[in-house]
């Protein structure tokens, strides 16, 4: 475990989760909303192909302070995050 202003980091092995407190949403800034992220080797691949299978981004790949990322929903509309770290 790893602490942080605001949060936690949690590790197992491989696998990391990150809790954090809620901030209010900003523009240019990812959903502010619960969500899990699953590390991706190239993110840009990844969503062309998924939206060639006709699925449609929240929001765009695009570069944050942690990595690149994208985000969509899943069949139940919850918000699934992607990330190249």
């Amino acid at each position: 475990m790893a602490e942080r202003a605001g949060g936690a980091i949690f590790a197992a092995g491989e696998s990391k989760i990150l809790v954090h407190e809620r901030s209010a949403s900003t523009d240019g800034a990812p959903p502010n909303e619960d969500h899990c992220t699953v590390a991706i080797d190239d993110l840009d691949a990844t969503c062309d192909a998924l939206r060639a299978r006709g699925l449609e981004l929240v929001v765009e790949p695009r570069d944050y302070t942690w990595g690149r990322s994208a985000y969509l929903r899943d069949p139940d509309g919850r918000l699934v995050g992607l990330a190249q770290i």
